[in-house]
């Protein structure tokens, strides 16, 4: 059984581009200034995980030096390299000491968003975990791992914004050495056997390398006036019918008595669409029981104002929502689409870390095919009605409620 390996090695991330974000900025590092020093520390603890137990260093740092292109307040710099450092560790209980070893850190960013972390390092040099009392060491080679991702969250404004950089790293190859059994048994692990690391790391720039004036950085591309907002990253929605969500179609009323809603991890605080898995059970159809099949399917929000958007359904491919009615054995299937009038409203609702949003469907002109009997026939004249009251939250199992809202 893995355990988690705590590797509180702060990955910075700088950044570097504009005062006023334009769309120019697509992707790569933005800053204020042409030369930007950039300067981290691990927020949730930054986690490697490996087969053997944990390493954590309570003094870990990250800096860059980023020389942008542009002019006046718009600099860009991709890739980033993030120089660690590491002091006061213990590895699988015991002292240890981690060295770069000229190793560090290079970041892309692809959407603003997300982007891609490699390993980069000098000369054939590793980074390296030594356990002298273990006899024995975990070595990190220069690498990209086989699921290299990572988020970015644009915090604050002017000359205080920072970036979150959230590590979702996994399939890390690493290298167990020496005849002691405290870093696990000797030997390389890769793909599934290999490490992951996950935590956060709060970054933030500055002019001089004293660090004594700051400057904003970031990394999102700008956004549209109207979209999804939370109160910290990352979110996680979850949402429930309020008043009976109904689909009509021609055979009659689709309804469920439980009726749940769930994205998947959210990175940023702000965001242009929300997809929603829908979960569905306890429903009825043509005076039947009825069961409901939406795996592979979600619902999409698009927001046009602060209280008006529009829907969508998504699916994988050969995958649709299906009713089937337990008793006829008749169904109605209702493929990926935008529905001819796909409209919904927002009401944002409550205070601080208890904001939610109401979603009120209005949607019509959803197209359907039956395979008819009971259940009627084909159509594109189906409907949508009801509300959702949907929350965010900073964790999967929505334990920790943060506010979200549309505007």
């Amino acid at each position: 059984m893995r355990q988690t390996l705590k590797l509180a090695c702060s990955i910075l991330i700088a950044a570097a581009l504009m005062a006023a974000p334009s769309a120019a900025s697509a992707s790569g590092f933005h800053s204020e200034v042409e030369k930007t020093f950039v300067y981290g520390q691990q927020g949730t603890a930054n986690v490697l995980t490996t087969a053997a137990g944990n390493i954590q260093c309570k003094s870990t740092s990250f800096s860059a030096t980023a020389t942008g292109t542009g002019s006046g307040f718009e600099w860009t710099t991709s890739p980033l390299l993030l120089t660690p450092a590491y002091s006061s560790c213990t590895a699988f209980g015991k002292a240890a000491t981690v060295s770069p070893n000229g190793c560090s850190f290079s970041l892309t960013n692809s959407s603003g968003f997300a982007g891609e972390a490699e390993l980069s390092c000098e000369g054939g040099t590793t980074l390296t975990i030594s356990v002298p009392s273990g006899n024995c060491s975990v070595v990190l080679e220069a690498q990209t791992p086989k699921v290299p991702s990572v988020g970015y969250a644009s915090e604050g404004s002017g000359t205080s914004r920072n970036v979150t950089l959230t590590w979702k790293l996994s399939q890390i190859k690493y290298t167990v050495f020496g005849p002691g059994a405290s870093c696990g048994t000797a030997g390389t692990y890769v793909g599934e056997e290999g490490a992951s690391y996950t935590g956060t790391v709060s970054l933030k720039g500055y002019k001089d390398i004293e660090l004594s004036e700051q400057v904003g950085i970031w990394t999102e591309t700008p956004l549209p006036s109207n979209h999804f907002h939370s109160e910290s990253s990352p979110t996680f929605l979850a949402g429930e019918q309020m008043t009976e969500n109904i689909v009509t179609v021609n055979g009659g009323a689709l309804k469920c008595t439980k009726q749940v809603f769930q994205s998947a991890e959210i990175i940023g605080t702000n965001w242009l669409t929300s997809s929603l898995a829908p979960e569905l059970s306890g429903c009825t159809f043509i005076g039947q029981t009825a069961t409901a099949n939406t795996s592979g399917c979600k619902i999409v929000l698009t927001a046009s104002s602060s209280v008006a958007g529009t829907m969508a359904i998504s699916c994988e491919a050969g995958k649709s929502i299906t009713y089937t009615a337990n008793t006829s054995k008749c169904t109605v299937t209702i493929p990926a689409q935008e529905p001819g009038t796909p409209t919904i409203s927002f009401t944002n609702e409550g205070s601080g870390a208890t904001r939610t949003i109401l979603v009120t469907w209005s949607v019509s002109g959803i197209t359907y095919t039956s395979s008819g009997g009971a259940c009627g026939t084909s159509g594109s004249n189906g409907k949508l009605s009801g509300t959702v009251k949907l929350k965010g939250y900073s964790n999967a199992g929505h334990t920790i409620q943060h506010g979200i809202w549309v505007e």
